[in-house]
Order: C-alpha cells, then sequence, then structure tokens
C-alpha cells in the first residue's frame, strides 16, 4: 500500500525550533523505551526516523515532536495532527518493506504526556491544510484520538525511584507487527 502522492507547500525547517524541541523530546522518549523493553537504542540524527531501535528482534522508529500549544495532562484539541512533510519517513519505511514499527509520538510542551501513533494509522489518516502561526495551509496527517494512544511520561519519580510500567499498554494495537 503506497501512501499518498499530493504536492504541497511545505514549512521550511526551522533549526531554532528543531534545536528548541528536538533534544527535550528525545530525552523524554529515552526512559521509556528502556522501561518498555527497547533495547540497542540509536539516537544519532541520520534525518530519518528519530529513533531507531529493536523490541522483540522486531526494528522500531520513532519519530518525536513537540505541540508547543498543548500544556499539561488536558489534550485541548479535537484531533492529533502530524506534519504531512513527515510522509518521507512513511514512504521509506514501506518501501523497505514495513519492517518492525514505526510509531510517531506528539508530546506536549514539557513532554510529560504524548499521544503515540502507529505508521499505518497515520499513513491512512485524512490530510487537513492548517494556518498556523509558522505557515498558512500547511498540510497535516488528521489522527482520530481513538486510534492514538495518550501516554503517561512521567514514568519515574526521580525521588523515589517508583517506576510507572504498563505491560498491557498496546501502542500498535490498529496494526499489530
Amino acid at each position: 500500500m503506497e501512501v499518498r502522492k499530493e504536492n504541497f507547500p511545505r514549512m521550511k525547517f526551522s533549526k531554532s525550533l528543531y534545536n528548541e524541541n528536538h533534544p527535550k523530546a528525545v530525552k523524554a522518549i529515552l526512559p521509556w523505551l528502556e522501561m518498555n523493553g527497547y533495547y540497542g537504542i540509536d539516537k544519532r540524527e541520520n534525518y530519518n526516523s528519530d529513533i531507531r531501535c529493536m523490541k522483540d528482534d522486531q526494528l522500531a522508529q520513532f519519530e518525536v515532536e513537540v505541540k508547543k500549544g498543548w500544556k499539561g495532562e488536558y489534550y485541548p484539541f479535537p484531533d492529533v495532527r502530524i506534519p504531512y512533510r513527515k510522509k518521507r519517513l512513511i514512504e521509506k519505511w514501506l518501501k523497505e518493506g514495513s519492517k518492525g514499527t514505526l510509531t510517531f509520538v506528539v508530546f506536549n510542551y514539557d513532554c510529560s504526556w504524548g499521544w503515540f501513533t502507529d505508521g499505518n494509522t497515520v499513513k491512512d489518516s485524512e490530510i487537513v491544510r492548517i494556518n498556523n502561526k509558522y505557515k498558512d495551509n500547511e498540510p497535516f496527517f488528521k489522527i482520530n484520538l481513538e486510534d492514538t494512544e495518550k501516554v503517561d511520561m512521567n514514568i519515574i519519580n526521580p525521588i523515589e525511584g517508583n517506576f510507572k510500567y504498563d505491560p498491557d499498554l498496546q501502542i500498535n494495537s490498529k496494526y499489530p507487527s
């Protein structure tokens, strides 16, 4: 199955936004990955997925974003939106035979909560155009909230060392790998 081939104008890459948000998003997901059985974690910049790792001898890729307009646990939006420019990651994943999983994570501003969405769900979602402060008419994949998983990223209490772990959490429940 192929991702749709629309030619939309894209937001120009912003090094300052990247530097402000990318490091904290990567830092936030690393303990979660380790606590949930992922290993061989590679976070080196390769201009593809942000994190590559393994779980149960299967490749797992994660693409992380920070949504600055989402603060705290309460999510004030009717859906999750993934920038359409991320379709290149889906296309690469499909071209490579959809090996393992591809998961998109949208964090709130302080990375204490995240929406985890399977790559197939993103691929199959509606495309909408949004006017935002960075670009007018920017395309996004629109993900219904029931097709994504909201995860509490406060998995470790640094004072008491207590871990929050949900062994029943299935990020890729719609399209299990």
